[in-house]
């Protein structure tokens, strides 16, 4: 199936989950696989992608591992109009 289409109450998928949750390794199993590359910028019911919940979270190695990564775009604003930098 489409793993974009598995989210929890929040409109959260598996990347925002593990990136809240502090998951770095699995973080980084899903940067390497191309089959998730969808999941990186998808926004959850609060208008975060993966990279503002990491930020709000402050989990460094999480946040990182996803600004590492030029397939993130940093401008997607929050449905506060924050970026992922704006929070850190």
């Amino acid at each position: 199936g489409d793993p974009s289409k598995l989210l929890n109450s929040l409109g959260q998928n598996i990347l925002h989950i593990a990136t809240k949750h502090r998951q770095d390794i699995m973080v980084k199993s899903i940067l390497l696989n191309p089959m998730f590359e969808k999941l990186l910028n998808e926004i959850d019911e609060n208008g975060h992608i993966a990279l503002h919940l990491a930020s709000i979270n402050f989990h460094s190695n999480v946040t990182c591992s996803l600004t590492w990564d030029r397939r993130v775009n940093f401008s997607y604003l929050n449905k506060e109009c924050l970026t992922a930098l704006d929070i850190v």
